[in-house]
């Protein structure tokens, strides 16, 4: 068997593959368990006698181990022409054969196919965690959560994630609730509406609570049980004391908001109490212990705490959810900040590369030697030396070429390095030059090694524009007993200046990579920006007067240019970790006219903070000053969650086959939708404003327009009508389609008046304006005060 050490304090924990004791027999278990076929395997694996124990500390493959069983009963594992596994001795008993004399023997292997089954994924073995256990293990001394089946094991972690599951749904449920009973509490009466929502809730309790208790008494938590059972007693005996009954939705009920709250706020605190508990030990039952009983001291004491500061835990989670969308909110509302043109400062590689030059027209000189300098150093060098030159009228044209190898030692410091420049020159009008530098050293507590390569060119042309260009790659380490810090900058960039109308006008395009990287005993960062750029700027100010001299550009120019950037940054330490990336695009015309985007990506996990993560997109232009921003943020911060948008109105569209068809819409006037449909409307979610607007609210003539489109109208007609007189009514306003249903009912001003005793027809005299309504009596003496109407249409 191969086994793990256990704490021999409360259980040993094992993984004992079955019951062989011989190295074969452990062996051909281990092949068995890797999946492979008892076809495969030969009745070798059963023939061993020696008893063998191996002891792991690392990681290993069932093959490893197969093959360590082998070895120590003096065997060898190896695949026969047919796939199948030997465990084949390696002290052969026959005598010895003979080699034929071109120093061959009979092949092991026929030479035929071989066929190999394909191999099982590799299964490892744990590595031990504790002190070694020799004794062998009894039923009861294995660890329950190893003794197990897998299966069981898979189903105590899957009853873990849903008792965790439960507990975070509940927690969710109360928050909500809890709020719903702030707003519910605050005119301490509960409407109709209202009631029906806590009526249900109430039965939602009630439909669990004693389960609950039951659960939590069989896992040991009696005492928060018993809280449990306490707290949804007391809200039972204040709800039946309630009158109108919560049960009667009929009435509104006066309440005591406190007490109402309270009643239910103890439920939720003590429920809560218990599920995040017993999901605590369906946590623990996947690796054991498997009751509080079984939990160590420490355990236990942050059982209790977690249990006793879950209602403060409440709180916090409620201030989170409540802060967070402001936490995106400034983000959107931060303007961009201003990403400027990339001007690459001159290389100087030409004036460097000029040192190459002799001052005589033809040399060609090569040097090696050493020498000790006036400080003691032993400096070793080669240099070569080439130079060209000629007179083409005024013009000098020269070339130049050094290259400078040298090694200097002394007792403080060690140095190599290698420079090589060239350069090319026509005249004043015309170079090229480039100039390579490798360079090490070291010092007692410090070392370089940089690499630093440039070139550059100008060309002046006949009108007196110049144009240049430059490439530099820059690459550094550092390191000191402090930490280390690597660079490396890369650049690529070219220029054009025009003098147009004494003023200088340039037109540019480069390219920019910085990285960076830091390491020191507290913290590591890394950083990198890339930048890409193309300018057309006013070197000296303000250009007027460009319109008809310069690509047509109307107006004055400054500095016109666009700027793509990316910025990169992470960074971590004991407490710590963070990465951010920031993309910005600029299009400027002029310092009041410009467009920007910015794209930001930050996490963070921090001991201090918590975990968070942010992501914003932002657009914003300036014109004629006056700045304008949108964008869309999310953000993460310690689980709980926020989506903010920023902008003037926000739309969503679905393609039907023939466009696009809008199913949202939202500006500061409102939001738009077509169709909505809603399984549930929770009280105080909806604004009934909109029906006031609908509506003329005037007892002798009015009405309202319903959600759906259908209108209620009403109205009152008062004087003397007499038997079988006629009255038209014209409508507070028209139905748009259709009038279909009419009422109407007498008016008397005395009540127990037989004169009055008359009723209202409606006829068939009616349209989506008006319509006629005719008095009736059972004699023609009899008359009444008026009548009231009602009308229904859409």
């Amino acid at each position: 068997m191969f086994r793990l050490g256990g704490d021999p304090g409360n259980a040993k924990i094992t993984a004992d593959i079955g019951t062989p004791m011989t190295a074969t027999a452990i062996a051909g278990e281990l092949v068995k368990r890797s999946g492979i076929v008892p076809a495969r395997i030969a009745s070798s694996f059963a023939t061993g006698t020696r008893l063998a124990s191996l002891y792991k500390t690392e990681n290993a493959t069932i093959g490893d181990l197969v093959r360590e069983y082998a070895f120590a009963s003096s065997r060898l594992l190896i695949t026969d022409s047919k796939g199948v596994l030997h465990l084949a001795p390696n002290n052969s008993t026959k005598a010895p054969g003979k080699l034929a004399s071109d120093g061959s023997a009979a092949p092991f292997v026929l030479p035929d196919t071989i066929a190999l089954e394909a191999p099982a994924s590799p299964s490892w073995k744990v590595v031990i965690g504790h002190t070694p256990v020799w004794a062998v293990h009894s039923a009861t001394e294995i660890s329950p959560a190893i003794y197990a089946e897998g299966a069981d094991l898979l189903a105590l972690i899957a009853a873990a994630k849903a008792a965790k599951e439960r507990a975070e749904a509940a927690r969710a449920s109360s928050l909500l609730a809890i709020k719903r009973l702030d707003d519910a509490v605050k005119d301490s009466i509960l409407d109709r509406t209202e009631k029906r929502a806590w009526l249900t809730e109430y039965e939602a309790i009630t439909a669990e609570a004693q389960g609950i208790v039951a659960e939590a008494r069989t896992r040991g938590l009696n005492a928060d049980a018993q809280a449990l059972a306490d707290a949804y007693a007391a809200l039972t005996a204040y709800i039946a004391t309630l009158n109108p009954a919560l049960s009667d939705i009929d009435r509104d009920t006066t309440i005591d908001g406190a007490t109402f709250r309270a009643r239910f706020v103890g439920y939720y605190t003590n429920r809560q109490a218990v599920l995040d508990a017993l999901a605590r030990i369906a946590k623990l039952d996947a690796g054991q212990p498997t009751s509080v009983a079984d939990l160590s001291p420490i355990d236990g004491a942050k059982l209790d705490e977690a249990v006793k500061n879950a209602n403060d835990a409440k709180d916090n989670v409620d201030k989170v959810r409540t802060q967070l969308p402001d936490l995106v909110g400034p983000l959107l509302q931060t303007p961009i900040d201003n990403v400027s043109a990339l001007h690459l400062k001159g290389s100087g590689a030409i004036l460097k590369a000029s040192k190459a030059l002799s001052d005589k027209n033809a040399v060609a000189i090569s040097t090696l030697g050493t020498r000790v300098d006036e400080n003691g150093a032993i400096i070793a060098e080669e240099i070569t030396q080439l130079t060209s030159r000629v007179k083409n009228g005024e013009d000098t044209v020269e070339a130049g070429f050094l290259e400078v190898n040298r090694t200097i030692a002394n007792t403080k410091v060690a140095m190599a390095e290698q420079i090589v420049s060239t350069i090319a020159k026509y005249g004043e009008s015309a170079s090229a030059g480039m100039v390579e530098e490798r360079r090490v050293r070291a010092e007692g507590d410090k070392v370089l090694a940089e690499s630093i390569d440039q070139m550059e060119i100008s060309l002046t042309n006949s009108i007196g524009e110049t144009i240049t260009g430059q490439i530099n790659d820059v690459k550094q380490i550092i390191a000191d007993s402090n930490g280390a810090i690597g660079t490396s900058i890369e650049e690529l960039g070219v220029k054009f200046e025009t003098d147009l109308n004494g003023e200088k006008l340039a037109r540019e395009a480069a390219i920019q990579t910085v990285e960076k990287t830091v390491v020191d005993a507290n913290e590591a960062t890394a950083g990198r920006i890339d930048t890409i750029s193309s300018s057309y700027d006013a070197l000296s100010g303000y250009v007027g007067n460009v319109a008809d001299a310069v690509g047509n550009v109307d107006g004055r120019v400054d500095a016109v240019y666009g700027v793509i950037q990316t910025t990169q940054e992470t960074a971590a330490n004991a407490n710590e970790a963070r990465a951010e990336e920031t993309r910005s695009l600029t299009a400027r015309l002029d310092n009041m006219n410009y467009a920007q985007l910015q794209e930001n990506f930050s996490t963070y996990a921090s001991k201090v903070d918590g975990i968070g993560a942010e992501y914003t997109l932002k657009v914003q232009t300036t014109q004629n000053g006056e700045k304008y921003i949108a964008g869309m943020g999310l953000a993460i911060d310690n689980g709980v969650s926020a989506i903010n948008f920023l902008t003037d109105s926000f739309r969503i569209t679905t393609p039907d086959g023939t466009g696009t068809r809008q199913i949202f819409y939202g500006d500061e006037e409102g939001i738009y939708m077509p169709n909505v449909r809603v399984d549930k409307l929770v009280p105080g979610t909806i604004d009934f404003e909109f029906i006031a607007k609908q509506s003329l609210r005037n007892p002798n003539g009015g009405y309202q327009v319903f959600p759906g489109g259908m209108i209620m109208q009403w109205g009152s007609y008062r004087g003397l009508i007499n038997f079988e007189q006629a009255i038209f009514i014209n409508f507070p306003m028209p139905f748009p389609n259709q009038l279909q249903s009419l009422s109407a009912t007498p008016y008397i001003t005395v009540a127990n008046n037989r004169d009055r005793d008359l009723w209202m027809q409606t006829t068939a005299n009616r349209n989506n304006g008006g319509a006629e309504f005719m008095a009736q009596a059972t004699s023609k003496d009899r008359s009444i005060d008026g009548f009231d109407w009602q009308a229904w249409g859409y």
